[in-house]
């Protein structure tokens, strides 16, 4: 029997993430939150767990990069 927690995390085999994405994260596009919190292994760290935000390398969806390693590939732009 699945828990309640399983049951949120569950989805569909054929339901791809890029499908699932309810909203992006401004200005540059690379964090994209999800309908709900999917499993995943960070392509960059390797951390493995449960997110509703994630991120993917060069427009691969099945590179999914963790919001700390996200938030280390954002460039940096100084303001004057």
């Amino acid at each position: 029997m699945l828990s309640q927690l399983d049951r949120a995390v569950a989805a569909p085999a054929d339901m791809a993430l890029r499908d699932r994405v309810v909203s992006t994260q401004p200005p540059h596009g690379q964090l994209h939150f999800l309908d709900r919190k999917t499993a995943y292994t960070c392509c960059r760290c390797a951390w493995t767990g449960q997110a509703r935000a994630i991120a993917i390398m060069n427009g691969d969806w099945r590179t999914p990069v963790c919001r700390s390693c996200c938030n280390g590939l954002v460039p940096r732009v100084e303001v004057d």
